[in-house]
Order: C-alpha cells, then sequence, then structure tokens
C-alpha cells in the first residue's frame, strides 16, 4: 500500500519517493497539471498507471467510502475514471467500476463516472477521444451498452429485459450526445486524427436508432460545423465515405451536404483536397435524383463506378453506375 496523501507535502514528494528522478520528467509533470492540490492516493496511482496500488488502495477502503473518495474531482472538474480515459488505462478504469460490484448504489456510482463532465464539458468518453486513445472509446462504448451498466437501483427490485435494454440506451444516448464548451462531440473531435474511419464506423455501427445516429450527425460545434464540415476540411475522404454510409434517407443526406456552419459555408466549401470534393459533388447528385434507389453500400459502389476508368460524362457515368449498383440496391 503506498503512503497516505498527509505523508508527502506535495505532488512532487509523492513521485520522487516511488519513482526517482521522475520530477525532471516533463511528461510526467504535464500529465500532473490538472491535480493540483486536490490530489490523493487513487488519483495518483491511476496518474501513474501504478495498477496494484490502485487494487489495493480499493479493496482497503470499505465499499461505502470508496464513493466518497471517487467523487473527488481535480481542479479541471476530473474523475478518477476521466483521467484513465484520458491516458486509455482501460485496466484501471475496469478495475474502478468494478469496485462497486453489489454495493447498493452501484447503479449511481456507475453513472456518475460514465456521463459526469469536467469543466471543459467532456466525459470520460470525450477525454478519451480528444487524446487519440481509442481502446478506451472502444472499452467505455461496449460498456455503456453492456447489461452491467444498468443494475437494479435495490437489491429486491426486478425489472423485465426490456427495461434494462431501455435503461442501457439513456446512457448511451447521453454518453453519444454529449458536447464540450466548445460544442465538439465525439464524432467532431475524432474527425481531427488520420486513423478515426475505424472508431467512426465502430460507433456509427453501435447506434442501431436511425433518430440517435442522424442526431448525432446533425450536432453542431460553436462554429456551426457538423461533423461532415470537419471531415471534409480535416481531408478525411474515408470519414467522409463512412458518414455518408450510414445515412439511411434523402432526406437527413440532403440535410447534412447542404447544412450552413457560421460562415455560411457547407461541407463541400471547406473540401481543401480534390477527392473530398469530388465525393461531395456527386452524394450531392444522389440524393438530388438517384438517393432513394440506393442502399448505404450501394452508395460507395455508385461513387467507385463513377470514377473508374473510362468515364467520360456525367450522364454516362450515373448511368452505368445505376447498373451497378441496382444488383445490390
Amino acid at each position: 500500500m503506498i503512503k497516505s496523501e498527509s505523508t508527502y507535502t506535495s505532488v512532487k514528494d509523492f513521485l520522487e519517493s516511488i519513482i526517482p528522478g521522475s520530477v525532471t520528467n516533463q511528461l510526467v509533470l504535464l500529465k500532473l497539471q490538472d491535480i493540483a492540490d486536490r490530489w490523493n492516493p487513487l488519483t495518483l496511482a491511476t496518474v501513474e498507471h501504478n495498477t496494484t496500488a490502485v487494487q489495493e488502495i480499493l479493496e482497503f477502503l470499505p465499499k461505502e467510502e470508496i464513493w466518497s473518495h471517487l467523487k473527488q474531482l481535480t481542479l479541471l472538474g476530473n474523475t478518477v475514471v476521466q483521467i484513465a480515459a484520458r491516458w486509455n488505462y482501460v485496466d484501471v478504469i475496469e478495475k474502478v467500476l468494478n469496485s462497486f460490484e453489489g454495493a447498493s448504489n452501484e447503479a449511481e456510482c456507475i453513472h456518475y463516472l460514465l456521463l459526469h463532465q469536467n469543466k471543459e464539458g467532456k466525459n470520460a468518453l470525450l477525454c478519451a477521444a480528444d487524446y487519440n486513445m481509442f481502446s478506451a472509446v472502444d472499452y467505455l462504448i461496449r460498456l455503456s451498452q453492456s447489461r452491467k451498466v444498468y443494475s437494479f437501483s435495490t437489491p429486491s427490485q426486478q425489472l423485465g429485459a426490456q427495461s434494462i435494454i431501455i435503461a442501457n440506451s439513456s446512457v448511451f444516448h447521453k454518453m453519444l450526445m454529449a458536447q464540450e464548451i466548445i460544442g465538439r462531440s465525439l464524432l467532431h473531435i475524432v474527425s481531427q486524427f488520420p486513423s478515426s474511419t475505424t472508431i467512426l464506423s465502430h460507433v456509427l455501427d453501435a447506434v442501431k436508432d436511425a433518430d440517435d445516429r442522424e442526431q448525432m450527425l446533425k450536432l453542431v460545434d460553436s462554429e456551426g460545423n457538423t461533423p461532415m464540415h470537419r471531415y471534409a476540411r480535416n481531408v478525411r475522404e474515408d470519414g467522409v465515405k463512412c458518414l455518408l454510409k450510414h445515412m439511411t434517407d434523402l432526406k437527413s443526406l440532403s440535410h447534412i451536404l447542404n447544412a450552413m456552419n457560421a460562415d455560411g459555408k457547407r461541407p463541400i466549401d471547406l473540401a481543401v483536397s480534390e477527392s473530398v470534393y469530388n465525393l461531395l459533388s456527386w452524394a450531392n447528385v444522389v440524393s438530388d435524383q438517384y438517393y432513394p434507389l440506393l442502399t448505404p453500400p450501394a452508395f460507395i459502389i455508385f461513387y467507385s463506378s463513377i470514377n473508374r476508368p473510362g468515364s467520360n460524362s456525367k450522364k454516362n457515368c450515373i448511368e452505368n453506375a445505376m447498373k451497378d449498383c441496382m444488383q445490390i440496391a
């Protein structure tokens, strides 16, 4: 067990005692910048990814006292789970959330830790996404969909399977729809990373409700940008394709393509690469004339067809592409 927090006079003292020379490590100091004077042993063990210390602290504390430690926030309003998510410490998140198992307030604690937003407006999911920690993003998404997220509010209460599904859906919805202070949602944040398409596809596939998915695609940041604006501006052709693939009706497609940000710009107006510009140009053609005939996967075949060698006119391109697409539409 690590020493009590009262043994040390500063964070640096604590670090020097367990990792000699750490006070000169700029990365360690950076990781501690938001802890300031609200640190405690559990927070520090999490920052240092000392899973053994985390486990010992959680086992040492009575279950009713664990919550009083975990709800302590850093100066930026982060919980232990948000700190762990920021640094991709999935094993720490799992240990912390499992520590409530069997407690009368299990559901309340887990919900708080998953949904709490810090002073920047980020929940644990957004903290992980903003630092490109996609393992933590994946874990939190899967966790929010699991039965464990919703325990019974009292030991004697019995809820039907449908109630559990509805409850899970509520937490999942709130996590995904959260926006930070400057308005960025999960889809806005991941658009800044070249490797974001995999997690983007995973997130959108996980959202089974078409209305929820459409709402996510329409969220705007403080500059009025939708996720499509962000992907177009950041030259993420695969991301643009992924967003288009998950639009299931003409109305939502047209809305996203023609949405204007605070500067009156549509996604296509922000496209800085020819490939993204061409993709959005053809998406507008499809939305105007052919989208009702195409399933989302067919759109990608449509786009591939109109760009194949030998295509020489828009009319011929569309006619040839439609022949290909109609086979799977």
